[in-house]
């Protein structure tokens, strides 16, 4: 069996702390229909840099995307006629946060799922002294954190039920110098995909 070194770990689940919910949990966007197959997306007027929209198919498979900036309007339409009936899903990218939208496409037009749209936060990954710094926020479902070696091989691997912020440190100093990927894969109802960071470690000294 091949010896892998033992990382230290450190992890903490908090209700409250190191993320300012202020700036991020107002209205990115707002999905609406019409009595046909249109469905309209309207994004904040003041946004800055790129807005990422995704539309996916019940399968999770990206079917279209676009990267959209504030000079590319307020207003977009997206024609769901050649789609054919069932679920998908808008996904909106935006600085620190994923708004989600559920659209189920039937025969004879569109059907908004759901009041509101889902917000999932994305995590933070800090890497320095050789060791990850990893702050999430989610408060339903599981999510998955591993950490691979360049070979593909699972160095670490630990569990989660969300239940608030969530943070982790992971100390990489013990491992020899190489590239690393940190991955944390979130699973529940709204939102199933995978957040990947890579990092290179030097953690070897020339001796003279």
């Amino acid at each position: 069996m091949k010896n892998v070194a033992k990382l230290i770990i450190t992890s903490l689940l908090i209700l409250s702390g190191f993320f300012n919910l202020s700036a991020d949990t107002g209205a990115l966007f707002s999905v609406t229909s019409t009595d046909g197959n249109l469905v309209i997306l309207n994004l904040e007027e003041n946004r800055e840099g790129e807005t990422q929209v995704r539309i996916k198919d019940q399968n999770g498979f990206t079917i279209f995307t676009e990267s959209l900036r504030a000079e590319n309007g307020q207003t977009r339409k997206y024609n769901l006629k050649n789609l054919e009936a069932g679920n998908y899903t808008f996904q909106v990218d935006y600085n620190s946060i994923i708004k989600i939208q559920k659209v189920k496409k039937l025969y004879n037009g569109i059907s908004l799922e759901g009041t509101e749209e889902v917000t999932v936060f994305k995590p933070s990954f800090i890497f320095e002294n050789n060791a990850i710094a990893l702050n999430f926020l989610a408060f339903k479902g599981m999510f998955e954190i591993e950490i691979i070696d360049s070979e593909g091989n699972v160095l670490h691997n630990e569990l989660h039920q969300a239940d608030g912020a969530f943070t982790g440190r992971y100390d990489l100093s013990e491992l020899k110098s190489g590239s690393y990927t940190c991955r944390l894969y979130v699973d529940n109802k709204d939102f199933e995909d995978s957040f990947v960071k890579k990092f290179e470690v030097q953690t070897d000294v020339a001796r003279f």
